[in-house]
């Protein structure tokens, strides 16, 4: 996959906003340009889920520079998807690309997290947890849709694939699928420190 073909929108970065941990200065204007508000830019940002590190990535400009030295380990056809897995060097990045902000309900306590309540996360109720300390990753999702002379990106995140949370847009069968994929997923939350 050549990933200089790649192309995007503000609209994408808007999205993508979820997933990382601090985006620079200048796509926050970009962004306030093209309407939306800091109020948003920030709700996008605090929401909980797998984030890529500052020092990884704070755009979509700079994340697709670091895709051209990721190893593609996987890739999938869905529909009119495509999804590649990417994995990076460790000893380049000691602290792993992002942090995993989802884990397996029976993977809790190996986190020592706190019990799991059922939160609404993007108007569905999920499961959430409190966490002292994210997992970090060396693996990175990137969703491409195959257009005429490039791909457009969707998403990307830290972490294996996933479905995308159920919603009411979904056909039967693929809200199906996403309910049961989501249904044993948790949410993990940072423990906020006291000041």
């Amino acid at each position: 996959m050549d990933f200089n073909q790649l192309s995007y929108n503000d609209h994408t970065l808007f999205h993508m906003l979820r997933h990382f941990e601090y985006v620079n200065e200048q796509a926050r204007i970009c962004l306030n340009d093209r309407g939306y508000s800091m109020e948003s830019i920030d709700e996008n940002l605090a929401m909980p889920g797998s984030k890529f590190h500052s020092s990884f990535a704070t755009d979509i400009k700079s994340l697709v520079a670091q895709l051209k030295i990721g190893k593609q380990i996987q890739i999938q056809e869905r529909k009119k998807y495509q999804e590649i897995v990417l994995s990076f060097e460790k000893f380049n990045l000691a602290d792993g690309i992002g942090s995993m902000g989802i884990c397996l309900l029976n993977e809790l306590d190996t986190l020592n997290a706190k019990q799991p309540v059922l939160k609404f996360n993007r108007g569905v109720q999920l499961w959430h947890s409190l966490v002292s300390k994210l997992p970090n990753t060396y693996e990175m999702t990137v969703v491409l849709k195959k257009q005429k002379n490039s791909y457009f990106l969707i998403t990307a995140f830290p972490g294996l694939p996933a479905l995308p949370i159920p919603h009411k847009k979904m056909n039967l069968v693929e809200l199906e699928l996403s309910k049961e994929f989501w249904k044993d997923k948790v949410f993990l939350e940072k423990v906020k420190s006291k000041k």
